[in-house]
């Protein structure tokens, strides 16, 4: 406590000057009284005003603070979708088509793949109103791909490709290039270029590239995004609080953002380092932290408030956006409160002298202890105050004391107010970039969230739910859950609630919930609860992703493996069935379920059950798919202990539980029963055979004997009696001799056509070429005779025998020359080999045939002109395919009446490689 001591007075008399000296005890009390007033209330009103400076600029520091902060959240998260978006692209089916053309070397230009990537780069653009351009460039820079949306048209194109531009000088197009497969380049923002001339109007964007590989080991091309950063710029500039101005600047000093638009972009039009010459006392770079309040001045000299965040935009450089406003400005709100601070201090200055006038006239201790007392106000030393003095001293040190007490209290709840709510805007603001950060989650995730309250109305939808449910937030929230749980579930509803209510977690509950449209749809869901600050759970979030597929697909194969016919049977590694079929429990006569959990050893057969368990393992050791049972018998084991022959596939099946074995049962008795009743018929079939060859046979030697002399009776009729007969006498002597001639020559040609099947075939590599003149050397006397001409190439070795190929060949000769027209008879061999194979064609320019007579004209006895105009039996062409079937070919025909003949056949390749020889190419 400060105590005034007596001698006081005469130390501030020897203290002041020569005239305060000489004033009495009351003038001097008040000068001391105004002076100490005066210092007082100046001290005061200064700390005061200073203090609300300070309060006023950082209460607006934290406001403007907190923009920034969600201003730069804004700009990171509209450009955090494009990468996503980007690797998707790169990754997507109509891509990796491209990058298969592009891997071969081939021009995609024109190409369908280029039109796929188009179409999909189209709808990209559509859904995606914040993309300029998607394209897609080759590993040389050239644009291959580009669509975009044009300055005055409200639909995005696809750019011709006469105005597609090469890009291998730009920067972003050189660095995807050196980036591994899944890595994505960003650019800074800055202007777009076309055709290396700044677009106008100015348009800001940032590039997203992104490596194309495909399967190749090096990139084939580049696909690029093109974001425009308009709209969120716009957004910046338009969303600045009231008096402030907001700059957005690179780290090499070039302004984004700024409120003189010719200030912008300062380095790409020729003007670098704008924010040094407006800021020199900004160096943002070094900041380790994201926000800074600052205070700076302009190069200028002009004081600013400066309220920044630094903004990383996912690898495309950091930035800081920062508010700034004059100091002055934010100031000039204070002119009152100075105004009304003097206007105090004054009153109570004026006051303080009266005081001291009225207190010269009491008791001069008293006035000095009140005086010493104020004079010591604001300090940390206790106030001594003439509290019992009498008089108007004494009130006002009542009064004065009382003041300083209710001044204290309230600083001190003004202070702790202070402090409560400092902290309560910090907790806000943590909880706000939290909420931002979990709303984005939940908002770009692609399962259905929503929450519930206890009483199963929904509180929140986010757009997955909207796409999977069909309902849109404004008609979700509010109504109860049953708008999508079908009416028989509704009892889970309560169900799910008390469940978590008590703490439980549900996951992958799989469920049915219905559509807006009444679609059925079959979910997975997980449910957890929301819990308040007590720990109490007052909510229920659930999350929802659509398995419909999947279901349909696991019923459709279990209701295909219970429809298959044949017996599945699945084995675990221990060999205990793990399922079994409807058809397997049928075919092994077990009931249903039962096979399930039995030994597969269980289903074989005695003698071979032993030995089944190694064999199964030695497959385990080295599982491939195998068919089992062909070429020899396997046998399974009814219920009953019959046995019945099968045949077997396996398959192995790798699972998470470890490897299965998926057999394949086929019960075959009824198919060998079939088979021993088809060996049966084929035996009795070839007795039958044999004994048909055998009385053709016989049959044509023994009918061309009495035939051979009836034509030699006949003829020695026609000499010996020549004379005595009359001429239609003679006619029916030629008729019947002609008849008896002809008979013979079919008996010989169904002989010749017997012994086709039956000769055994010791099959040889035959000499085309050798054939081909063998066949011309008999024909020698027909060709001469009409003059025909025949030409060949070189003709392949091919396999058959000697005797056959001839017969083939003077057969299809032979017709060419009959069948001629009015111009000499042209025929020409060759051979084109196909495989293993050759085809061998035989190609006139006679009379040709009909179509539908092509068929035809190889069954035996079938003749399509009389015999009067070409002679012959109608059973050579018969001979020639029966011939090339034995060997194993097929013959066929191409003609048209008037253009000639074609006869094709096909037979094996022989053994050597077709030798060079000369052959008679032509024939006069």
């Amino acid at each position: 406590m400060l105590l005034v001591q007596p001698g006081l007075p005469d130390f501030l008399t020897r203290n002041c000057s020569g005239r305060i000296q000489l004033m009495k005890m009351a003038a001097r009390m008040m000068l001391a009284m105004g002076a100490l007033v005066v210092f007082s209330i100046a001290a005061l009103g200064l700390l005061t005003y200073r203090s609300l400076e300070n309060r006023l600029i950082d209460d607006n520091l934290r406001q403007v603070q907190s923009k920034a902060g969600s201003a730069a959240t804004v700009i990171s998260e509209y450009t955090a979708y494009c990468a996503r978006d980007l690797d998707a692209r790169v990754n997507s089916l109509v891509m990796q088509d491209i990058a298969v053309l592009l891997a071969e070397g081939r021009d995609p230009l024109g190409s369908p793949e280029i039109a796929d990537v188009e179409r999909s780069l189209l709808s990209q653009l559509n859904s995606k109103p914040e993309y300029l351009q998607f394209r897609l460039l080759d590993s040389r820079g050239m644009e291959i791909a580009r669509c975009e949306r044009r300055s005055g048209e409200t639909l995005p194109v696809v750019t011709p490709a006469e105005m597609l531009q090469d890009k291998s000088a730009r920067p972003y197009f050189k660095e995807a290039m050196k980036l591994a497969h899944g890595q994505i380049d960003v650019s800074r923002i800055d202007l777009n270029v076309e055709h290396g001339v700044i677009q106008e109007p100015r348009i800001p964007v940032m590039r997203f590239s992104a490596p194309l590989y495909g399967k190749a080991s090096s990139p084939l091309g580049v696909v690029v995004i093109n974001l425009d950063m308009r709209p969120v710029l716009n957004e910046l500039r338009s969303s600045s609080p009231p008096d402030w101005q907001v700059y957005l600047a690179s780290e090499d000093g070039d302004f984004i953002l700024h409120p003189d638009l010719e200030r912008e972009y300062g380095s790409q039009l020729g003007a670098p380092g704008l924010m040094r010459s407006e800021f020199p006392s900004l160096n943002w770079q070094q900041a380790n932290r994201e926000e800074l309040n600052l205070h700076l001045s302009r190069a200028d000299g002009e004081k600013l408030v400066v309220a920044a965040h630094v903004v990383g935009l996912n690898g495309g450089g950091r930035y800081c956006l920062f508010y700034t406003m004059q100091e002055a400005r934010l100031l000039a709100s204070l002119a009152p409160v100075r105004r009304t601070f003097l206007l105090t201090g004054l009153l109570c200055i004026l006051v303080a002298l009266g005081a001291a006038l009225l207190l010269a006239r009491s008791i001069a201790l008293p006035l000095e202890k009140m005086t010493l007392a104020v004079r010591s106000f604001g300090s940390a030393t206790a106030l001594d105050l003439p509290l019992d003095a009498s008089g108007e001293t004494g009130v006002l040190a009542r009064a004065f004391s009382n003041m300083m007490a209710h001044l204290g209290m309230r600083t001190s709840e003004l202070q702790s107010e202070i402090r409560e709510r400092r902290m309560a805007e910090e907790l806000a603001a943590r909880q706000a970039s939290q909420m931002s950060r979990f709303h984005a989650l939940v908002e770009s995730s692609n399962d259905a969230i929503f929450t519930k309250d206890l009483e199963g109305t929904i509180t929140s939808w986010n757009p997955a739910a909207e796409r999977l449910y069909g309902y849109s937030p404004q008609e979700a929230i509010g109504h109860h859950i049953s708008l999508i749980v079908p009416p028989e579930r509704l009892a889970e509803v309560n169900e799910i609630i008390q469940r978590v209510r008590s703490g439980e977690i549900l996951d992958s509950y799989e469920t049915q919930r219905i559509c807006s449209d009444g679609t059925i749809l079959d979910v997975n869901l997980t449910a957890s609860g929301i819990r308040n600050a007590g720990g109490e759970v007052t909510a229920v979030s659930i999350i929802a992703r659509d398995i419909t597929e999947r279901k349909f697909t696991e019923g459709l194969f279990r209701l295909v493996v219970e429809a298959s016919p044949s017996g599945i049977v699945l084995v675990d590694s221990s060999g205990s069935i793990e399922l079994a079929n409807a058809a397997a429990e049928l075919m092994f006569g077990y009931d249903s379920g039962e096979m399930r959990g039995m030994s597969v050893e269980e289903l074989i057969p005695g003698e071979m059950r032993y030995g089944h368990s190694g064999f199964r393992r030695a497959y385990q050791s080295k599982p491939e798919r195998r068919d089992m049972g062909a070429g020899r018998d396997l046998y399974g084991l009814r219920r009953d202990g019959s046995e019945f022959p099968i045949e077997i596939g396996l398959n192995p099946v790798r699972t998470s539980r470890g490897l299965f074995i998926l057999a394949l049962v086929i019960d075959i008795t009824e198919r060998k029963r079939s088979q021993l009743d088809l060996a049966a018929k084929n035996d009795a079939l070839e007795r039958s055979n044999r004994d048909l060859e055998q009385f053709a046979y016989i049959a044509s030697h023994d009918l061309r004997e009495p035939l051979r002399m009836v034509a030699s009776y006949t003829e020695l009729l026609e000499e010996r009696y020549a004379e005595q007969l009359d001429e239609k006498a003679s006619k029916y002597i030629h008729y019947a001799r002609d008849g008896a001639k002809r008979m013979q020559q079919m008996v010989a040609d169904l002989l010749s056509f017997s012994r086709v099947t039956s000769t055994d075939l010791e099959l040889e590599a035959v000499e085309l070429n050798h054939v081909l003149k063998l066949c011309l050397h008999d024909l020698r006397s027909k060709l001469d005779e009409c003059g025909a001409v025949v030409t060949t190439g070189d003709l392949p070795p091919v396999l058959g025998t000697e005797n056959m190929l001839i017969q083939v060949m003077q057969n299809l000769l032979s017709n060419a020359i009959k069948f001629r027209g009015e111009a000499v008879p042209r025929v020409h061999v060759s051979a084109v080999q196909d495989g293993d194979n050759w085809v061998i064609s035989v190609q006139d320019n006679g009379i040709g045939i009909d179509p539908q007579y092509h068929e035809r004209i190889f069954q035996m006895f079938q003749r399509l002109h009389g015999r009067e105009s070409y002679e012959g039996s109608g059973i050579g062409l018969a001979i020639t395919r029966k011939i090339i079937e034995r060997l194993g070919g097929s013959i066929w025909l191409e003609s048209l009446p008037g253009q000639g003949s074609r006869f094709l056949f096909k037979v094996q390749s022989g053994i050597h490689k077709p030798a060079k020889l000369e052959v008679e190419v032509e024939h006069d």
